[in-house]
């Protein structure tokens, strides 16, 4: 059985200048599924989001 290669990308995250890698997606054309991996660096130091409890 021969697999085809899988796609991926390098997900970076840009807030006003200052980019942070946040880590890896991969899409499996014979799983017909998306992978997402995230980055040593990212896990080591994330960053808080806020948000609005309305």
């Amino acid at each position: 059985m021969k697999f085809k290669p899988i796609r991926k990308m390098s997900v970076v995250l840009d807030l006003v200048g200052s980019e942070r890698h946040l880590g890896t997606l991969a899409w499996s054309s014979d799983e017909r599924r998306a992978y997402f991996e995230y980055s040593t660096e990212f896990l080591a130091a994330p960053i808080q989001i806020p948000y609005n409890r309305a």
